[in-house]
């Protein structure tokens, strides 16, 4: 048939490098579960004389199920992968466009056959996008559309480091072997952990291209300490080899769903400065504006530092002790703002987790936010007010209401709760927890410290002494029974939380007051009016 890729399949096994290759689908199989992870389908694809296995993505399963796609129908790969290593060889499709949804097969094609000799790995580049690469001045006729003819591409040599340099935005897991160039933007602190499963040292880094994409770059143990000591913000380098991986959002804030994570082969050099990279932009938020963002976002904010407090330590769960320092800034809006440092940032310029400092930086903002505190701060227009962030006033639920909003919600909540304690667990006063009651539902709760006391009247030690004293007047059984049943304003910290794959509910008590009747009774009033002049009720 003149309208696939004449000899596309032995080209690609050659390592040639095809620009959206058309070819036709000789067989369809799905090898999913149609159940949790629904189907997947694997079709092969043929040239008319030879035919190699490819894999759909997921968005092509209506196309199937409609029968869009089905055997005969002949495909223009617009962006796809071959995978050729080790003898294993699959393409892998990205997108597609369809040509024709049926059509005859001339012959039936027969998978390629490779000697074992000639098995190579396969190196860069694994991506294929007919959007990116340029079109020859040759057209053709195909069902009453143009294309351009397929390039060819010789590989490079088996094991060599790429000599061509990808974009970010084109790296993806699949690709063996790569190479970009980019400036370092921010280079993080080195970071000891030691979780339950193992210990060791971190580093990171973010890089940026010339088309201005940003990508996560970490290291570890041995790594980390090697390229903690040579990487340097503001300089170029060019990195090849490493693992692709989705981006951890936790410790990852670019916009870029994947980051790299270095390797014993990974190669950093540094590379003579390159203009078109672009140095680090900023898009700052005013100081005032600062209460309006969300939680746990990440801004970037420039300000006059007018107070430093002395450094002090904190003292963290696993023993180790890390400096902290509090600065408060000042912007032209006149709003000052406490900003809190940690770790070697507290000491100097410097960078951790998600956030980094520079001090006078070489930005045009820095000029004007300068001369306007030297003609501002000697005068009487120079008095500035600090920002405070107001605190969300928690809302009154029920316990149905605390469950349906824990469900659609990532975040922990705040709300307050009036319920009746109906039991409490007496094996150990050193964990307190509970049910409450209301009219919609029971719910477990657990209480700590200045919570506990107020909840139960007494500290822990007391309870303590009275379970482990025969003779007191008073018993713990004693203690627990003038707290059941009776009706409490409970404040609660709520949040999901998973374990063993399941989602459970988490309610912990913050503060217990006993219910006031009489300005309870004056709260229900309220509610009364408002549903008598309450049009929609």
């Amino acid at each position: 048939m003149d309208v696939l890729t004449g000899n596309a399949i032995q080209l690609m096994y050659d390592g040639s490098v095809l620009v959206a290759p058309c070819l036709q689908i000789s067989a369809i199989s799905n090898f999913g579960d149609g159940l949790e992870h629904g189907n997947r389908y694997r079709v092969d694809l043929s040239d008319g004389i030879h035919k190699q296995k490819a894999s759909l993505p997921k968005k092509y399963n209506d196309d199937i199920d409609s029968k869009r796609l089905m055997i005969g129908s002949i495909l223009q790969l617009t962006k796809y992968i071959f995978l050729n290593s080790h003898g294993s060889r699959r393409i892998v499709i990205l997108d597609l466009e369809i040509i024709c949804t049926t059509h005859a097969t001339v012959v039936e094609p027969i998978f390629l056959c490779v000697k074992q000799e000639d098995v190579v790995v396969q190196t860069t580049p694994p991506l294929c996008d007919a959007s990116t690469q340029p079109s020859t001045s040759t057209k053709y006729q195909g069902f009453g559309r143009q294309r351009s003819l397929f390039e060819v591409r010789k590989p490079q040599n088996v094991g060599s480091i790429p000599t061509t340099i990808t974009p970010i935005k084109n790296l993806n897991p699949y690709q063996p072997n790569w190479s970009i160039k980019g400036r370092v933007l921010v280079n993080k602190d080195i970071y000891h952990y030691n979780t339950t499963k193992a210990s060791g040292d971190v580093f990171s880094f973010d890089i940026v291209d010339r088309e201005g994409i940003e990508t996560h770059v970490t290291c570890f143990n041995e790594l980390a300490k090697t390229h903690y000591d040579n990487i340097q913000v503001g300089v170029a380098y060019k990195l090849s080899g490493g693992a692709i991986k989705l981006a951890n959002k936790i410790y990852n804030k670019l916009n870029n769903g994947l980051e790299i994570t270095l390797v014993d082969d990974s190669k950093v050099t540094a590379c003579n400065d390159d203009s078109s990279i672009p140095k680090h932009r900023y898009a700052f938020i005013a100081l005032d504006q600062v209460a309006t963002i969300n939680n746990n976002s990440t801004i970037d904010v420039i300000g006059i530092v007018i107070s430093v407090d002395l450094s002090s330590t904190i003292c963290k769960r696993d023993g180790t002790k890390v400096p902290r320092r509090t600065i408060k800034l000042v912007d032209m809006t006149r709003t000052t703002i406490d900003v809190t440092l940690w770790g070697a940032m507290a000491k100097k310029e410097g960078t951790t987790f998600n956030t980094s400092l520079t001090i006078d930086p070489l930005i045009e903002e820095l000029a004007q936010l300068k001369d306007w505190y030297s003609q501002n701060v000697h005068t009487e227009q120079g008095i500035f007010h600090q920002l405070v962030a107001p605190a969300p006033a928690p809302q009154r639920m029920t316990i149905s209401e605390i469950q349906a909003h824990a469900s659609n919600s990532e975040q922990p909540f705040y709300c307050i709760l009036k319920a009746t304690i109906q039991q409490i667990k007496s094996k150990s006063f050193f964990y307190q927890a509970c049910p409450t009651q209301d009219h919609t539902d029971t719910i477990w709760e657990i209480v700590f410290d200045e919570g506990a006391i107020e909840l139960m009247g007494m500290p822990a030690k007391t309870l303590y002494m009275l379970q482990s004293d025969d003779n007191a007047e008073q018993s713990t059984a004693d203690v627990i029974k003038n707290v059941t049943y009776n009706q409490f304003l409970l404040n609660l910290t709520c949040r999901n939380e998973t374990y063993n794959n399941e989602e459970w509910l988490k309610v912990a008590i913050t503060n217990a007051k006993q219910l006031d009747f009489a300005s309870e009774n004056s709260i229900l009033l309220e509610k009364i009016k408002e549903m008598f002049t309450d049009t929609s009720l």
